[in-house]
């Protein structure tokens, strides 16, 4: 398993599930964005329950660099269960093996791939997702799992708002910021229209802010910058007013939530992914980790202040979580200890490193 993920992680899922893991037993699964944030935690969790209860679970991880996985996932790379294939989802894909679910995480989400590969950012939804369903409608059976985003409905239209599965907000498609939104769009359409030509079986999970022990070095989003910074012992930067509020979410969490729906979804439907249980403006999750870490905030003038190219213009996004809560899935990790958690993680990480 990721070194960096506490196994306690790992028993709490299983615990959640009552150890029954029969759905995956002697299935193949496609994992895309295998070295992401949500990828990699999966991957070490796949590997983890095949180890434990001998599903005869077979795992796919496709990517565009295999040494990146290697280097990354060092562990699960090796595992036999694992198999590796280097591969640009835009680029048309073709695997021998017969496949039980494909789960697509793969995405540009970060601001700073979005300002610097917008064009790939957006086709890497659009394009990369037609090749992931066709692939899924040359396996009868097969269960398509989308990660989508909550970028998808835009900007609230009143503060507090939470965002129902029905709902959608305004997107200025001139922002570079909606390649990701737009792209993500348009790839939950596509999934509507595989199941109606070619009856592909779907689920779609939109996803809140996540956060945790496996965030890349390359993801610039305030949380994962906060947590950053606060394991380096350098100031967090507030970039705006923070009066911003998300829904968040820790990855065990997501990653739980993914395989609760590539078990329990109803196909063709969509559910938000977050946990609510505690609500923070961009500003007071800034405020709570400096207090608990003793690093300190930093707060930019926000009169001259503009926001950087490819950052999200929305004022928050708060994700009702009614429906999945209405098939019986619960968050399994606090908020505030799974963050504080996470950045005593990432800094032991970097004590080893130097």
């Amino acid at each position: 398993m990721d070194n960096l993920i506490p196994e306690t992680d790992f028993e709490k899922i299983v615990k959640a599930f009552n150890e029954d893991f029969s759905f995956l037993r002697s299935k193949t699964i496609l994992v895309t964005g295998g070295t992401g944030l949500v990828g990699r935690y999966l991957l070490s969790f796949l590997t983890f329950i095949e180890e434990h209860y001998r599903l005869n679970l077979q795992v796919i991880a496709l990517g565009r660099s295999q040494s990146k996985f290697a280097h990354l996932l060092p562990d699960v790379s090796e595992k036999p269960e694992v198999r590796f294939i280097e591969q640009d989802i835009q680029k048309s894909i073709t695997v021998d093996n017969k496949l039980d679910f494909i789960i697509h995480l793969a995405s540009n989400a970060s601001p700073a791939l979005c300002a610097a590969e917008p064009i790939s950012t957006e086709l890497t939804c659009i394009i990369g997702t037609n090749n992931l369903l066709a692939l899924a409608s040359r396996n009868p059976g097969c269960r398509f799992l989308m990660a989508s985003s909550g970028d998808v409905y835009g900007s609230p239209s009143a503060s507090g708002m939470r965002f129902k599965e029905s709902d959608f907000g305004s997107v200025d498609c001139a922002s570079l910021h909606s390649v990701y939104s737009e792209g993500k769009r348009a790839a939950e359409t596509l999934c509507h229209a595989y199941q109606q030509e070619k009856k592909v079986d779907f689920v779609i999970a939109r996803l809140c802010r996540i956060f945790g022990p496996t965030l890349s070095d390359s993801d610039n989003k305030g949380i994962s910058e906060f947590i950053r910074n606060a394991a380096k012992k350098e100031p967090l930067v507030l970039k705006s007013s923070g009066l911003q509020t998300y829904s968040y979410m820790y990855v065990g969490d997501i990653v739980a939530a993914l395989l609760f729906l590539l078990k329990n979804g109803c196909s063709g439907e969509t559910y938000n992914l977050a946990n609510n249980s505690v609500l923070l403006s961009l500003k007071e999750l800034a405020l709570f980790i400096s207090s608990q870490t003793g690093v300190p905030l930093s707060l930019l003038a926000q009169e001259t202040q503009n926001k950087p190219s490819g950052y999200s213009s929305f004022s928050g996004s708060i994700l009702d979580t009614s429906k999945i809560e209405s098939l019986g899935f619960c968050p399994l990790f606090d908020i505030k200890p799974s963050l504080l958690v996470t950045v005593s993680l990432i800094t032991k990480e970097l004590e080893k490193k130097n």
